[in-house]
């Protein structure tokens, strides 16, 4: 999904929500990753907005104490957030542990922003008909059974 795609599904804030979180992405010092991962396809850095910073504790805590099962989280989350897949240029909207975390993705970097309650309504039906929303919760308000549910295998994952 391109920025000039975005750019023609203006929804008010949220869009302008999501440029301010990329000119900030871009603008980042690439020193400042909070978390990076070697992977096949070269090393993965994970940039973090303040408030998103006890998920990447969270994800950097299973690295550390399990790098197996940080991996398959990663493979699944990949294979869940097409939008987000390696390499690409992209954007994801994911509802994780009660939060909205808005990512994007440039090459091989990823920035994490959480998303103001006031607009997650907004970002979720921008989402939504683009593909670009995963929802990681147990229930899920009427998606249950939906595309964009978390699937089954990320679950256990998530749960184990």
């Amino acid at each position: 999904m391109s920025w000039s795609q975005i750019g023609g599904l203006e929804v008010g804030s949220a869009v302008a929500f999501m440029r301010q979180c990329a000119n900030e992405f871009l603008a980042t010092d690439a020193a400042r990753a909070a978390l990076i991962y070697p992977t096949r396809g070269g090393e993965v850095s994970v940039f973090a907005c303040s408030e998103s910073d006890h998920l990447v504790a969270f994800f950097q805590s299973i690295f550390d104490q399990d790098p197996e099962r940080f991996y398959r989280l990663s493979r699944e989350f990949d294979g869940a957030q097409q939008s987000l897949r390696s390499g690409n240029l992209g954007w994801a909207l994911t509802r994780f542990a009660g939060h909205l975390f808005l990512s994007l993705r440039w090459a091989n970097e990823i920035s994490v922003h959480k998303v103001p309650l006031q607009l997650r309504e907004q970002m979720i039906a921008l989402a939504l008909p683009l593909q670009c929303y995963l929802d990681c919760s147990f229930i899920a308000d009427g998606l249950a059974g939906s595309a964009h549910q978390m699937p089954q295998e990320l679950a256990v994952e998530l749960a184990s």
